[in-house]
């Protein structure tokens, strides 16, 4: 029974191994001549990428919340889970992302309710298949409640990252 059960803990161990050697995985572009972020990644691998970091910090600091907006969210976020596409070399990306993470933290917002997939120039991933996601554009943040897909905000938001998620959850 003892070496069941250590057999069952190592192939536990092994697969948690396995689904983090997932994350953050990084591509050499060959037109940018620099390695990208590519396929699922986090928010830890968004502030360590070595271009994409350069503007976190910054765009998340300058992002400025509405209290407003952030306390309505608070009583409708319950039930929402994102997908997040972005690419770490696009200007965009590097703007919005971090000002959506700071939203996100104003909220309280279950991070491990957000799927972030980096693509490459080209808009397409290495392992993962995000064809049904229709993304021509990036960052593109789309918004889900019981599976069924609430919005987008693609680019960039029509007011303010908050007022537009606020107006897509309802």
């Amino acid at each position: 029974m003892k070496k069941l059960i250590l057999f069952m803990v190592y192939i536990l161990g092994l697969s948690i191994v396995s689904i983090a050697q997932d994350l953050n995985k990084k591509y050499l572009d060959p037109k940018l001549e620099r390695e990208v972020l590519v396929d699922y990644c986090d928010r830890k691998g968004l502030e360590d990428d070595a271009e994409f970091s350069e503007l976190f910090s910054i765009m998340y600091e300058a992002h400025e919340i509405s209290k407003e907006a952030i306390d309505k969210l608070k009583s409708k976020t319950k039930d929402i889970e994102i997908v997040l596409v972005l690419g770490t070399w696009c200007h965009d990306s590097q703007m919005q992302v971090p000002a959506f993470y700071k939203v996100l933290d104003a909220v309280g917002f279950d991070e491990k309710k957000v799927k972030v997939i980096a693509v490459n120039r080209s808009k397409k991933t290495i392992d993962v298949n995000i064809d049904d996601l229709d993304i021509k554009y990036v960052p593109t943040f789309i918004f889900y409640k019981d599976g069924k897909e609430l919005g987008r905000i693609i680019e960039s938001p029509e007011d303010t990252l908050e007022a537009d998620f606020l107006r897509i959850i309802g």
